[in-house]
């Protein structure tokens, strides 16, 4: 699961690489993605947050990656609520298909980004 997620990011990180203009500005796109994690239930459960918060917790890729690993090892904790999100309450299916998405998303341009420069 893991492997699978960081295959996928990969090609956005490679993809956001190619659109930059130069080697600085790609280097700056890492500390970017630094707040992703925060706004996901891998540090914390998403039952206590504000209602708009809660939302984009559980829609977060990172969320739905860290409860399937979670489950998948036989730790899965509290469990999502009736109200949660889609992929918060089917965290396995939501993290392979939040993966097979970013891939669809971003392996084309990529490697058409790369072929044309």
């Amino acid at each position: 699961m893991l492997l699978l997620f960081r295959f996928a990011t990969a090609w956005v990180g490679t993809y956001l690489g190619l659109l930059s203009r130069s080697e600085e500005a790609a280097g700056q796109l890492g500390s970017a993605t630094f707040v992703l994690p925060m706004l996901s239930s891998a540090y914390l459960p998403t039952d206590g947050l504000p209602g708009w918060l809660r939302t984009v917790a559980e829609w977060n890729p990172i969320s739905a990656v860290a409860t399937a690993v979670r489950e998948l090892c036989g730790n899965a904790g509290a469990q999502a609520g009736a109200d949660a999100a889609w992929p918060a309450a089917h965290p396995v299916a939501g993290a392979l298909l939040w993966s097979l998405l970013l891939l669809v998303v971003f392996v084309p341009p990529a490697t058409r980004r790369f072929a044309s420069g």
